[in-house]
């Protein structure tokens, strides 16, 4: 009733404001154009202090702190599981700006490296990646690298969302690409045991690999 004209996001939304009949123009994602990296892959392994030689997961638990509280601790369960199989498997935490450091860090075991403001970097030599849903979905896939998609809520906001939303996704890159890109495992779903052998088999399995970076 009030808006003019709708500058959207996502292509999808184009069609849901032309539906209403509310003028709408698809503008695109600023994130698009943010999202690459600086350095080369050899100044990321050094800098990092990262071996090039073995594959290297990623793990996005949230910018919030309930996130971390309800998130951080099942990644780390999934850590121990993939190293069982992989143990030259190596982790990173890119640490969301909003996070206070010892808040994440006093969690965290001492063969995870945790890296500030240089998430794309981090990428740009990531096989692998462990998120919580939400904008960093969107970042990682920009970036083309496999994840696998985790979210717990509290059961009746969980049962409520599911009544009101019309889609079944909520990563975005999934949302965005109209079909399962990345598995997602929500609230029950969200065990350690399901992400680990995902990630596993994104690390082992190259055509799987492929599939989804394709």
């Amino acid at each position: 009733r009030y808006v003019d004209h709708m500058a959207v996001l996502y292509r999808f939304e184009e069609d849901i404001y032309k539906k209403e009949h509310v003028p709408v123009t698809f503008v695109g994602h600023p994130l698009k154009n943010v999202a690459k990296a600086t350095m080369t892959k050899d100044e990321a392994y050094k800098a990092f202090n990262l071996d090039p030689t073995k594959p290297i997961v990623s793990l996005f638990p949230g910018s919030r702190r309930h996130e971390i509280d309800r998130l951080l601790e099942i990644m780390l369960d999934a850590k121990k599981q993939i190293q069982k199989a992989l143990p030259d498997v190596q982790f990173a935490l890119p640490l969301a700006p909003t996070l206070d450091k010892s808040l994440v860090c006093d969690k965290l075991p001492d063969d995870i490296r945790v890296i500030e403001k240089n998430t794309y970097n981090l990428l740009s030599i990531t096989d692998a990646a462990i998120s919580c849903s939400g904008t960093a979905t969107l970042e990682i896939g920009l970036m083309n690298v496999p994840l696998v998609i985790i979210y717990k809520l509290a059961a009746p906001t969980y049962w409520a969302l599911m009544c009101i939303t019309k889609t079944r996704n909520i990563g975005l890159c999934n949302i965005i690409a109209q079909e399962i890109v990345a598995q997602e495992y929500l609230k029950y779903r969200a065990t350690a045991e399901n992400i680990a052998k995902e990630t596993t088999k994104l690390l082992l399995d190259k055509a799987y690999r492929d599939s989804i970076k394709h």
